[in-house]
């Protein structure tokens, strides 16, 4: 008797799913990468419009307000209307995703590449492990 679910994989079949895993990876990794310098680019805008509202907030007018809003493309509705936007740690989490997806293309390549001539009986838990199932 069975207890549980396991599946019964071939040694092709599991390689061959591995080495698509290795591709997405390294295809989402070099995606996010080729977008760092346009998100580079676009959070030197907004603290530009952020030093903007800085000067908006030190006194300006309201025609001076209005002309800076219309400068910036309507990103200043009001002097105080934009929260602070922490460009370091948006930098970070793009960064972190890269490594991420750089560590698991890693991974599975080593997984794909020490597989044995056999048949492989894996869990669900396996199967989620080597995102069979996603």
């Amino acid at each position: 008797m069975i207890e549980g679910l396991v599946f019964r994989l071939e040694k092709t079949e599991l390689q061959a799913h591995l080495q698509k895993r290795v591709k997405y990876h390294n295809d989402k990794a070099d995606m996010k990468e080729k977008e760092l310098p346009a998100l580079r680019e676009a959070l030197k805008k907004i603290k530009d419009v952020e030093e903007l509202q800085d000067q908006a907030r030190s006194g300006l007018s309201a025609d001076s307000v209005n002309w800076l809003n219309d400068t910036v493309g309507g990103a200043m509705v009001s002097p105080d209307c934009f929260s602070r936007i922490d460009g370091k740690e948006i930098l970070n989490r793009l960064y972190r995703d890269i490594k991420t997806h750089r560590r698991a293309a890693l991974n599975f390549q080593f997984f794909q590449s020490h597989l044995f001539d056999d048949v492989y009986m894996l869990t669900v838990s396996d199967l989620n492990q080597i995102e069979f199932l996603n």
